[in-house]
């Protein structure tokens, strides 16, 4: 008996035992893995040590969350009147009710100082630098309060009970209007929760059906389904045990582990089904003999797929790290597993099915390959010219961030966001920190003033706020001594200036993409002319987002570079020969190729959602190639290689089709959802697997045909 043959026996007569002990490892399991949550805070993406996200620590120390919610409001009548101003007190006072929110900001918050004189020149408050294009419209029916959260590290787990809150103290107030960062991360959550229920649940409909339409038994597709299933607890059991929580990197993982499982059994059933043999002893033997001769190749594949993502583990940033080793243990899990779920469900067969030799996807698998088999020079023609249609969509390829564009247009979030930077002006923070000696002496302010009105003119930002917005003409020691004075109340004089050398300023800016944002940046830092010995810091969330986003999207890519070299170097040792190597790269770079094309010429960006499918492309570009080569490799011992490649086609063909028909139905799905990360998961897994199949059928087989053979045997 080979090895393999071995391992399937001692399965085969201890399997119930087996099963018991998986069971009961999955038990305890469950509680750690139903404890995992989401968590996308800013601890979860950097070091405690990096330098920016010590400088956003600092500016919360100092200043405060940076961290709004802005709510607006109509009314026809204006708000620059009595009845106007007190609907806006009421409402800010409600909304200062709401715990976790530290201070509310409106126009009304200026009728006091108005009343005191210190309206300055300004004819009307809705001129006032710190409200226009901030807090009031232009015809001033449209006003903005502007909620600032409490500083804390839980404020992200927070959010969602504060936002229901503020809902809860506008029900009278409507219609109204919700817009900031933390209110696009909420309904990312709720949306992402609610189309992974809806349509994960619509997508594994399609597969169980798709798979029982193919396997043709109940206990073959219950077993996929079942050895899927507790490969995933045991995951997040081992995920939760570490103190993790899953985050919009790692969340991809549960799905590459069905995938991989789906692929690994429907081999591994198929191989067994298109084996001869009846009787309790041959079924036995059929079992032993169908499961042994698969183990190998499954193994290959999960060596080649474990070896590319534990390479990722040596990444820096922390979410890549784990991406990288908790998938590279999911997929060992997924092999155990799944080998002792098909040899349960085999063992329980009473006899079995009638194995069709030429069904209609057999032939699919057949009729390709005899195609390239004749053509070869054809299909790889064809092939060179897919890649360099490909290459010019790969040229239009953009690295494009924006949270927001990750909702559809017509829900309500990105509705309001557009509405309150039409009618009164941006509302998102950007927040810089002047640091220096000298920064509250007369030249320094001015020159505070003066980039602020630069930075008004550049077009780039729609408004500024800090000590220069309310000193105007006056003497600045004047000035500044009357804003300290009056700021004893509300504590405006503590949330522009950390004394004695920090003043805070900040602009309005635009929703936009983290790659705009990091050029409004460099593009406000020039524009800021101050003394010598005064420094400006962009700070707050805002910058460390941008960072982030590009971070994730740079080791993304790099780290995946490093992860398929990994794969075909563990394919190289695996197979022992260069040859097989050199003939396995370009059937797994063409689906990639093919997918990033795709991209380009669809419009879809480079970014953190979809940076993160290259996870599925690494498990799945390999799988159907190891298990093709490995059963030519073996099939070519004793036949010329067009013989080899017919059989190979004949015996593997099917279950390479089965396989990628099944997961491509059942994930396109995913395209009616309303996050774009999940419609374009929904779009592009399947390209990739539909790519990878046609790879394996047409140009492997071409290559081989031309390169693996003997000179009589060559067209």
């Amino acid at each position: 008996m080979t090895t393999g043959e071995r391992i399937a026996a001692h399965l085969l007569k201890w399997r119930f035992a087996w099963l018991a002990a998986a069971v009961a490892v999955t038990a305890l399991l469950a509680w750690p893995a139903a404890q995992v949550g989401v968590d996308n805070a800013l601890e979860v993406w950097f070091p405690q040590q990096d330098p920016a996200y010590r400088e956003y620590l600092r500016f919360q120390h100092d200043f405060g969350n940076d961290e709004i919610i802005a709510i607006a409001i109509h009314d026809d009548h204006g708000f620059i009147n009595n009845a106007g101003l007190q609907r806006l007190e009421l409402v800010s006072r409600r909304l200062s009710a709401v715990e976790h929110i530290t201070r509310v900001t409106s126009i009304a918050d200026f009728r006091q100082a108005w009343k005191d004189g210190l309206g300055g020149h300004f004819e009307r408050m809705s001129q006032h630098p710190a409200a226009r294009n901030r807090l009031i419209s232009t015809d001033e029916k449209s006003a903005l309060l502007i909620a600032e959260l409490k500083t804390g590290a839980d404020i992200d787990s927070l959010r969602p009970q504060i936002i229901a809150d503020i809902r809860t103290a506008l029900e009278d107030q409507t219609p109204y209007h919700l817009a900031g960062i933390g209110i696009i991360y909420d309904a990312l959550n709720q949306l992402a929760t609610r189309d992974s229920a809806v349509f994960l649940i619509a997508g594994y409909t399609v597969i169980v059906a798709l798979l029982w339409l193919f396997l043709q038994r109940v206990l073959p597709v219950i077993a996929t389904l079942v050895a899927a299933g507790i490969s995933s607890v045991w995951l997040l059991g081992l995920y939760g045990l570490a103190g993790r929580d899953i985050n919009m990197v790692t969340m991809v993982m549960p799905s590459l582990l069905l995938v991989i499982c789906i692929s690994m059994c429907v081999h591994i059933f198929h191989h067994v089904h298109t084996l001869s043999g009846t009787g309790t002893g041959a079924r036995s033997r059929l079992i032993i003999s169908g499961v042994g001769a698969m183990i190998v190749p499954c193994f290959f594949n999960i060596a080649t797929s474990s070896a590319g993502f534990i390479s990722l583990a040596a990444s820096p940033m922390q979410v890549v790290h784990d991406l990288g080793l908790f998938t590279a243990a999911g997929l060992l899990i997924v092999f155990a597993i799944a080998l002792l779920l098909c040899v349960l469900a085999l063992g329980m067969q009473r006899e079995p099915a009638a194995h069709r030799e030429h069904s209609r996807i057999a032939v699919v698998g057949e009729h390709l390959t005899e195609l390239a088999i004749r053509h070869p020079w054809r299909i790889i023609f064809a092939a060179v010219l897919l890649c360099l249609a490909a290459g010019t969509g790969i040229a239009r390829i953009t690295v494009y961030t924006n949270s927001l564009g990750y909702i559809v247009d017509n829900h309500p979030v990105p509705t309001d966001s557009r509405l309150i930077e039409s009618s009164i002006g941006p509302y998102t923070p950007l927040e810089f920190v002047v640091r220096g000696d000298s920064v509250l002496q007369p030249d320094t302010v001015h020159a505070i003033q003066q980039w602020e009105q630069r930075a008004l003119a550049s077009g780039q930002v729609g408004w500024s706020h800090s000590i220069g917005t309310y000193i105007g003409d006056f003497p600045v020691a004047t000035a500044l001594d009357l804003l300290k004075h009056f700021s004893a109340v509300d504590g405006l004089w503590q949330r522009l200036v950390h004394e004695p050398d920090e003043v805070r300023v900040t602009f309005g800016i635009p929703i936009q993409s983290a790659q705009a944002i990091q050029h409004t940046i460099t593009r406000l830092t020039s524009l800021a002319r101050l003394p010598a010995d005064v420094t400006v810091t962009a700070s707050g969330y805002i910058p460390l987002y941008t960072r982030m986003m590009t971070l994730i999207v740079d080791t993304l890519g790099s780290s995946f570079i490093i992860a398929f070299v990994a794969v075909f170097a563990m394919l190289a040792l695996l197979f022992r020969s260069l040859r097989m190597l050199l003939l396995s790269l370009p059937s797994n770079l063409l689906p990639v190729i093919m997918v990033l094309g795709l991209m380009g010429w669809a419009g879809i960006a480079l970014d953190v959602a979809t940076v993160t499918i290259a996870a599925i492309v690494l498990g799945l570009v390999v799988d159907d190639t190891v298990q093709f080569l490995y059963r030519y490799r073996t099939l070519h011992r004793h036949h010329p290689n067009r013989e080899a490649l017919r059989l190979t086609a004949r015996g593997i063909g099917q279950s390479m089709v089965m396989t990628s028909v099944a997961i491509s139905a059942g994930l396109s799905v995913l395209m009616l959802a309303d996050v774009k990360s999940i419609v374009w998961f929904g779009l592009l897994v399947p390209c990739t697997m539909l790519f990878a199949l046609l790879a394996d059928l047409l140009l492997l087989p071409a290559l081989i045909v031309l390169f693996d053979s003997s000179a009589a045997e060559r067209p």
